[in-house]
């Protein structure tokens, strides 16, 4: 049985000590946009695949960098770029790209850069993590959980625990949008499964031991009801990952 876990405000882990599963930028457009942009115009090559489908208006392009997968989602009214495991990491049973700073420092100028080049009416933008921390068990997740969520009292019999919160930074000035900070607390259990040729082909159980994480998502975003294209989109990407590395480091009392 767990143990009740008890408000805490002391020191969190700093923002390093997360580990990056997925990374996104979204660009929501403005109406009537219909300019495209390319893989290319991010890496300097061509993707090295490219689906459409044209009764949706979708384009998708993707490709390895620095060993992820780079992939380019284009449909109407919205552009995506995320960053996640390429075949290699995965292949070595990898849930994650590594350390969150250590990929978002080439991440985030590779995109900082392309964003400022693109000419594109885009009056909403935001970035979306998804972050990991191994922990002993479900209780030492929970556990682990108290410095990020300093009101956080769970019994201790709790399970599925799971809290969604917005934090939203107000406009930094006239003429610029409010900042949301959306984030979504969890502690989750991963065990392998291996599938054995067989006549019932039943998926088998690994030996293993489950592994737990906590899990953080992270959805830092510009307001909904801002209609202006934004400028300095670089910057406001700059922006979104401090807002997010905030959240990362001091929880919900940032």
């Amino acid at each position: 049985m767990g143990t009740m876990t008890e408000p805490n405000t002391g020191e969190t882990p700093d923002w390093g000590s997360w580990q990056l599963e997925l990374a996104r930028v979204t660009l929501l457009l403005g109406p009537g946009e219909k300019r495209t942009v390319a893989w290319a115009d991010i890496v300097g090559e061509p993707a090295e695949t490219r689906q459409e489908q044209p009764r949706t208006g979708q384009v998708v392009e993707a490709g390895l960098l620095d060993g992820h997968v780079l992939r380019l989602a284009q449909g109407p009214g919205r552009v995506d770029c995320v960053l996640a495991a390429g075949p290699d990491e995965m292949a070595g049973g990898q849930l994650t790209m590594g350390a969150v700073g250590e990929v978002l420092d080439s991440f985030r100028p590779l995109v900082g850069r392309w964003l400022d080049s693109i000419d594109l009416a885009v009056p909403r933008v935001a970035l979306g993590l998804t972050l990991l921390k191994p922990v002993e068990g479900r209780d030492a997740g929970y556990t682990s959980l108290a410095p990020y969520l300093p009101f956080l009292r769970l019994p201790a019999d709790a399970e599925d625990f799971f809290l969604q919160i917005n934090l939203p930074l107000p406009a930094a000035g006239p003429g610029e949008p409010r900042t949301n900070r959306l984030s979504k607390w969890s502690v989750m259990e991963v065990r392998q499964i291996s599938i054995r040729p067989g006549a019932d082909g039943v998926a088998q159980q690994s030996d293993d031991p489950a592994q737990h994480l906590v899990r953080l998502e992270l959805d830092v975003n510009t307001e909904p009801a801002w209609t202006a294209p934004l400028g300095r989109l670089g910057s406001r990407l700059d922006h979104l990952v401090d807002c997010a590395a905030a959240v990362a480091s001091r929880g919900v009392q940032s």
